[in-house]
């Protein structure tokens, strides 16, 4: 991998067990949309490899604030995967925004928060489900789903992590 002009060799690390929360669903759009995942051995820490904490129960970005991305997902939609761990950055979205531009999906869900330009062109896309999104350095959003990538209008769908914070921390043992 590729990380900030510097090489570093990509790990698979083998889970154990996992846990998806009691509510999860993935009819049409996913809701609750979070799973925990227990490592089979620990994870070496190192300058790149490093926790996340995470947003606070009840805290939320403000609009504008940018948003960090990290994955391997393809390129463009339908397009190719990667060599190298991709990054971009798109600013948070307000929750009405959101709600508007997935309007005729029913509108966000609760429990989940927006990222993205209204003129598209950055996105999370197909692969980076279960990435981060990060602002300030804190964990703010899973990558959830969106209507297609990076599309004009429709900004990316991430679940809350100030929502699940509380089960979060009782189901990791943290």
């Amino acid at each position: 991998m590729n990380f900030c002009g510097h090489k570093y060799r990509s790990t698979l690390i083998q889970t154990e067990s996992s846990i998806t929360h009691k509510s999860s669903t993935c009819s049409s759009i996913p809701v609750n949309d979070v799973s925990l995942y227990r490592l089979v051995s620990r994870l070496t820490l190192d300058s790149i490899r490093q926790p996340i904490p995470l947003f606070n129960s009840g805290e939320s970005a403000w609009v504008g604030a940018m948003a960090v991305i990290t994955g391997w997902g393809t390129l463009t939609q339908g397009g190719s995967t990667p060599t190298v761990l991709q990054t971009v950055s798109v600013p948070n979205v307000s929750k009405s925004s959101c709600n508007s531009a997935y309007s005729m999906w029913g509108g966000l869900p609760l429990f989940q928060i927006c990222a993205g330009y209204p003129e598209g062109g950055k996105d999370a896309c197909q692969g980076d489900s279960g990435g981060p999104l990060a602002i300030n350095g804190r964990l703010a959003g899973i990558v959830s789903w969106g209507n297609g990538c990076a599309r004009p209008g429709f900004p990316g769908a991430y679940t809350e992590v100030a929502a699940f914070r509380d089960w979060i921390m009782t189901n990791s043992g943290v």
